[in-house]
């Protein structure tokens, strides 16, 4: 994550930051007045991430649980290409 694209929420920057090193993909909105990007793994499993949330703990806690609960990436670990 290069410095100019790092949310502004120190926490959901840490869950974003815990995502990719689990190997899901950062991909930065363009365009949209809110929507600030999202993280996926790839392979189906996705979550919005707002730029200004009412409650940033809760973004950072869905982030962290999705990759948890992830079945396509073996619960955050990198996925082996078949």
């Amino acid at each position: 994550m290069a410095g100019g694209n790092r949310h502004p929420n120190k926490e959901i920057r840490k869950a974003i930051v815990d995502a990719e090193r689990a190997g899901w993909a950062v991909a930065h909105a363009s365009g949209h007045s809110h929507r600030w990007g999202n993280v996926s793994c790839g392979r189906g499993c996705e979550v919005a991430i707002w730029s200004t949330p009412r409650r940033p703990g809760d973004i950072a806690k869905r982030i962290r649980e999705a990759v948890r609960k992830c079945d396509h990436t073996g619960r955050g670990e990198p996925a082996d290409n078949d």
